[in-house]
């Protein structure tokens, strides 16, 4: 598997790292189950075992915000652009910029 991180693109393997034997033994204390799934099939049965376990009753229940907020940072972006291009046409450059005049020059 690839991640990205600070110092580029790194290949990492999530299973070398794995700890079952305590993982195991985390199960048997807590009174819980480990599973591990090594293919889609293995995935499947453990789906499996685990609706048997607490099955879900009716449709699944998906959160979403019913209100989108994305316009305020956008707004607020829109606004800051127009008073800097207004600010640009008013003092005939962009702020801070060292204009030289064309009458000095010559």
């Amino acid at each position: 598997m690839q991640v990205n991180t600070v110092f580029g693109r790194q290949v990492v393997n999530p299973s070398r790292d794995l700890d079952e034997t305590s993982l195991r033994e985390i199960a048997a204390m807590t009174g819980g189950e480990y599973f591990r799934a090594t293919d889609e099939q293995g995935l499947a049965s453990i789906y499996l075992a685990i609706d048997q376990l607490e099955p879900v009753s009716g449709e699944p229940v998906y959160v979403r915000p019913e209100v989108a907020l994305y316009f305020w940072p956008a707004g607020l972006a829109l606004g800051l652009t127009a008073l800097l291009a207004l600010f640009s046409l008013i003092s005939g450059g962009a702020p801070g910029a060292n204009r030289v005049n064309r009458a000095e020059v010559q």
